[in-house]
């Protein structure tokens, strides 16, 4: 006899609450009716059936009888039966942690090291080897590998992280894909390697099944996932339905999702996974399949419901303000940003109301070659998030990076210094004077044209500069410059003297204000918790926050990670509580874990928004240091406070020049 085919008879049965005619199965299976009725009438079949039984009635057919409890003792048995030829037929390049690890994640129950040993062909002390790194994989997604004595080993710790991990396991596992002539159909929506992928982990007639109900899901939301949702959504179903299948039930229940249209999507999908798969589908992961929904990214905008998500607009564009600030770059006027911002917080700030958790997989990149703009972000939404009750986390902020970053790009020159030229000489000369000015000063951008009368009507701090063609300006204001009617080789040295001299005057007046205020200690603390709470708290000796800065930066934590890459994170709280921006610099003796980074230097940052020249000087320095590797080697290696103080206070270039000039 044919083990194979014992097994899928029974796997037949299991999928079948009702009674099935013989001759369906023998046609499901490709062998004739008699070979199923040999088979039924097997010992060997009633004995691997147990703890169920079958039932087999004229004209009806036949039924296995069990309660859920006994069906599922049968389906982890015969899934743990399966697992050697699925190793051998499937997945050859299969590492024996990540053979193990599967395994756990699939059965309710434990396993034996017995089993496992038969499985991969080892000994029970080969097994016991193996187990340390699972153990250590396991503990960085918070969850434990339990083992007792007699009994065997198997997972414990919170649903859903169990079901993360298993996610990042069927992700990073290696797969043999067959051969590259040989010929596979594969759906429009996945690319080969992930519907093999899926196929390799929860069998090609599932996968095929949950991608109808799918895309049934969209029909309902009237919208289509992006192609890489999609996939992401088949996965997290595939292990939803796995995890089920052993009674694995997450346990938070968001009765509120039942007023948004992506539960009415996961009713119709859960009926259609319940009839085609023969399986209850609790409310509790109805409201999983909701969450799962609504965090996936959509092909096209769908409408939000009015009542579910207003958008404050004026709070956005003082969001963008704040933004312009930190970067020196004026943002405000962007309507492309304002536009695509307004449309991208919608749906964010929806998922996030839901619980919905969404996944940017760029992240790593934008903190990476966008530092000074996630640094930026994560120190102005807090506004934004205290107006809609809500905590944007590491993900959305990334998004968020990628819009101003956008709008960054847009920009011809980065930053530049509004001037107005004022001259009585008409359209032509005007034009001439604006040209020559812009192609021989790249800073300067030319916003406004007016003439001496009309100056008088206007506001002159819209402007960084004003350029007198008339010199009938009379003001004893340093920002009035008065240039010649063809501009001169002397008048573009006066000009570019006077930007040089803007610059050194602003620096000179941030950096008497902030020596003070630029800490610098070396410390051996063992967590990110000990640094926040020690040195939040002596930010607080030092009068420069308020009480309840350091539990704000562990609030902030929570919410999204100031890791930044390259061994360094940059904490910071509530602007709300900071009374004088400031920052230590602490160079740790050891790393130490700060969510997925290793640190060893942490920038403890308090900034507020009363003194915008401090915090555009903090962060321009902040960036330029975190993204020097050298600057980051020799703030490390230095054990003097003032030269560490020094290089953070040190001039730039452009500014030790103009010095040098003057």
């Amino acid at each position: 006899m044919n083990l194979q085919l014992y097994k899928a008879i029974i796997k037949v049965l299991l999928e079948h609450q009702h009674y099935i005619a013989v001759v369906n199965i023998a046609a499901q299976l490709a062998v004739s009716a008699k070979t199923i009725h040999n088979y039924l009438s097997e010992p060997v079949f009633h004995e691997m059936i147990r703890p169920c039984t079958v039932d087999k009635k004229q004209k009806l057919g036949i039924k296995l009888i069990g309660n859920e409890n006994q069906r599922n003792e049968l389906y982890e048995k015969l899934l743990l039966a399966e697992y050697p030829a699925s190793r051998q037929d499937y997945i050859p390049a299969l590492e024996d942690e990540a053979y193990i690890l599967h395994t756990l994640f699939r059965l309710g129950t434990p396993c034996t090291i017995q089993s496992l040993a038969a499985a991969l062909y080892k000994s029970r002390t080969g097994i016991q080897g193996v187990l340390k790194p699972i153990a250590q994989w396991l503990h960085k997604h918070d969850v434990f590998l339990i083992k007792k004595e007699h009994v065997g080993i198997w997972l414990q710790g919170d649903e859903g992280k169990i079901r993360t991990a298993y996610k990042e396991l069927c992700l990073q596992m290696k797969i043999a894909l067959p051969a590259a002539g040989e010929s596979t159909t594969v759906p429009d929506r996945l690319t080969r390697q992930n519907y093999l992928r899926l196929c390799c982990f929860f069998g090609r007639e599932s996968v095929d099944a949950l991608q109808q109900i799918l895309t049934l899901g969209e029909v309902v939301l009237n919208n289509k996932f992006t192609e890489n949702d999609f996939f992401e959504l088949l996965l997290k179903l595939s292990i939803c339905l796995q995890r089920i299948r052993i009674k694995k039930l997450t346990t938070i229940d968001t009765t509120s999702l039942k007023n948004i249209h992506e539960y009415l999507a996961a009713q119709v999908m859960r009926s259609h996974i319940e009839e085609r798969f023969q399986m209850k589908f609790p409310d509790e992961e109805l409201y999983e399949i909701t969450r799962y929904l609504l965090a996936a990214r959509k092909q096209k905008n769908s409408p939000v419901p009015i009542n579910e998500v207003q958008i404050n607009e004026p709070l956005t564009q003082q969001f963008i303000r704040r933004i312009s600030q930190f970067l020196q770059i004026d943002l405000t006027g962007d309507q492309d940003l304002i536009h695509n911002l307004l449309l991208h917080l919608k749906p964010a700030i929806r998922r996030i109301k839901y619980g919905a958790k969404t996944e940017n997989p760029l992240l790593d990149k934008i903190r990476h070659n966008y530092t000074n703009i996630y640094l930026a972000v994560m120190t102005s939404i807090e506004e934004l998030e205290q107006e809609e009750k809500i905590a944007f986390d590491a993900n959305e902020i990334g998004y968020l990076c990628l819009h101003i970053a956008a709008a960054v790009n847009r920009r011809e020159n980065g930053q530049y210094i509004k001037t107005c030229l004022i001259c009585d000489g008409g359209i032509t000369l005007s034009k001439y004077l604006e040209s020559m000015l812009q192609s021989h000063i790249e800073e300067l951008k030319i916003i406004k044209v007016c003439t001496s009368s009309e100056l008088k009507h206007m506001n002159p701090e819209e402007f960084d500069l004003l350029l007198d063609e008339t010199h009938l300006i009379k003001s004893e204001d340093a920002k009035l410059i008065q240039i010649s009617d063809l501009l001169e080789p002397d008048d573009i040295a006066k000009i570019k003297s006077w930007i040089v001299g803007r610059h050194v005057l602003y620096f000179q007046q941030t950096v008497t204000g902030l020596r003070d205020k630029v800490l610098y200690v070396h410390d051996d603390l063992k967590s990110k918790e000990e640094v926040l709470i020690k040195y939040g708290h002596y930010l607080q000796e030092k009068g420069y926050v308020k009480p309840g800065y350091a539990e704000s930066m562990l609030e902030r934590e929570k919410r999204a990670s100031t890791a930044m890459g390259r061994y360094v994170a940059v904490p910071h709280g509530s602007h709300t509580l900071v009374l004088v921006s400031s920052l230590v610099i602490v160079n740790l003796k050891h790393t130490i874990s700060w969510d997925e980074f290793n640190v060893d230097l942490v920038f403890v940052l308090a900034a507020n928004f009363s003194n915008v020249a401090t915090n555009q000087y903090f962060f321009r320095r902040l960036y330029s240091i975190i993204k020097d590797e050298t600057l980051i080697s020799k703030i490390k290696k230095s054990a003097d406070t003032q030269a560490i103080q020094a290089l953070f206070l040190e001039a730039p270039a452009y500014v030790v020049q103009g010095e040098k000039n003057n």
